[in-house]
């Protein structure tokens, strides 16, 4: 296909989801912008919630990553699962009953100032990497299979994105995103369903033939290996834990709820919508290794983010392109899109002060716009220097680096759920907080490689742990008046 005509739907899709931005945030006040109102129904929020959680790396690294790793990422699925149980059942309560706006306001009231603001401070470092990766990984698709050819430069593509993004984005904030990603969930499952029927249609398969394809290996035994079964469960729920109940990306959609039952039905059926579309979508690696094999494309030696876009742009037909297309699109979008309302959510309110209305300034929408665009700013600068892709599947790349950004996270708020009494010193909380970043990535690339042992996603709550130490020892030495 032509890809003047990919470049046009990518604009008029776009284009749609500005006028759902203007529709949605032209009488929106601030309270709407970061609370959403409290008027979305739960499963419009859940929807939303998948789209959010298959970005861009999802749609493309997850059916890439089952040619050499078979099903052995939904190891780490069930892990999310359980972790999303336990959100619902002690996270999401405890974040009503404060009636949080950013959820780190959470650290606040158990650490003070100094603890809210590392908290903070964590999750803007992890969703700007996070962000940034999954939003490179999309434009270098689009600009290796076609922007290139146009003579469009990856600066000139991502300058367009971020303007847009801002566009639909900068005046309805969460209530915004609320509707514009379930149409983006909506958008990647078409995509998903129909993709499986153009490798369905080309290949001439029978439900018997994809019973067969969908038998390659489930689980990975070995306990040396980095992503053995038992690891990957146990990091899946931390990662849950940290990336969903612990991210004000995440939280800020589920206290869009009405109610704390909504909420908590929320994120129960979310959990069960992410195992069910995270197979269908190792089910479309499945096929899609299956069409290699089949058309007797093994030897191309493809990098496993590039398998699905080469299949789609130049082998399944015209109908898998479009769906991969907008697909990726819509992936891509509204991951960024939601991560660019959450960084401005939570500056404003963790170092601007906007949930104190004693300090609140003389105009804030002026400078909650300000501080989103800066955020856009941002992206679009960590965009361009993105470094971070390799033979490997991106995927688990982004994961790797959310052990060494969360991990702090779920130390300070383990320990202040688990040790309500205990309070380390204050000017400790950041510098426990690094020291337990370096020992992970010392413990990663220097003790284990020399004991033999390959640490997988569990650095996460290593991290964690490190952290959880690390303020019991600082509470210890704490004067008991203070």
């Amino acid at each position: 296909m032509n890809g003047w005509i990919i470049l046009l739907l990518f604009l008029a899709y776009l284009s749609f989801l500005a006028l759902v931005g203007y529709l949605t945030g032209k009488n929106t006040d601030e309270a709407g912008f970061h609370k959403g109102g409290k008027k979305t129904a739960w499963y419009i929020i859940a929807l939303g919630m998948v789209a959010d959680s298959l970005s861009g790396v999802t749609f493309i690294s997850i059916p890439g990553n089952v040619h050499g790793q078979g099903f052995s990422y939904m190891q780490i699925v069930l892990g999310y699962f359980l972790g999303y149980q336990i959100i619902a059942a002690v996270l999401i309560p405890l974040y009503f009953k404060l009636n949080l706006t950013s959820i780190y306001e959470y650290l606040q009231l158990r650490f003070g100032i100094i603890g809210q603001k590392t908290g903070s401070a964590f999750f803007l470092i992890s969703r700007i990497i996070g962000a940034s990766g999954r939003l490179f990984l999309a434009v270098s698709i689009f600009q290796f299979f076609f922007l290139d050819s146009l003579g469009v430069p990856l600066e000139i593509t991502v300058v367009a994105i971020m303007a847009l993004m801002y566009l639909y984005t900068y005046k309805g904030g969460i209530k915004t995103l609320l509707w514009t990603d379930a149409i983006q969930a909506f958008v990647m499952l078409a995509a998903l369903g129909l993709t499986l029927y153009s490798i369905h249609e080309s290949l001439n398969l029978s439900l018997l033939e994809w019973k067969r394809i969908a038998t390659k290996s489930w689980w990975i035994s070995n306990p040396q290996d980095p992503h053995f079964w038992g690891k990957d469960i146990l990091a899946g729920a931390f990662i849950a834990l940290s990336m969903t109940g612990l991210d004000q990306t995440m939280m800020q959609k589920s206290l869009a709820c009405k109610q704390v039952k909504d909420a908590r039905k929320n994120m129960i059926w979310f959990g069960f919508a992410i195992v069910f579309v995270n197979f269908a979508f190792l089910l479309l690696g499945a096929g899609l290794s299956h069409f290699l094999f089949a058309k007797g494309l093994i030897g191309m030696e493809l990098k496993a983010d590039h398998i699905f876009p080469y299949l789609a742009f130049h082998e399944l037909g015209t109908l898998a392109m479009i769906a991969f297309s907008l697909g990726l699109i819509a992936a891509s979008l509204s991951s960024a899109d939601s991560v660019l309302t959450t960084l401005t959510t939570a500056f404003c309110m963790d170092f601007l002060n906007f949930s104190n209305p004693e300090s609140l300034p003389k105009n804030p929408a002026r400078i909650r716009q300000n501080v989103h665009l800066g955020f856009a700013l941002t992206l679009w600068l960590c965009i361009l220097a993105f470094d971070a892709l390799t033979n490997d599947s991106l995927i688990y790349v982004i994961l790797t680096l959310a052990g060494y950004t969360y991990g702090p996270l779920l130390g300070l708020f383990s320990f202040g759920l688990i040790l309500p009494k205990l309070k380390p010193i204050p000017w400790t909380i950041p510098l426990v907080s690094i020291i337990s970043v370096g020992l992970t990535a010392l413990f990663n690339y220097v003790l284990a490689p020399n004991w033999g042992y390959s640490p997988g996603f569990e650095l996460l709550p290593l991290n964690g742990c490190i952290t959880f130490v690390g303020l019991w020892i600082s509470s210890l030495f704490r004067p008991l008046n203070a």
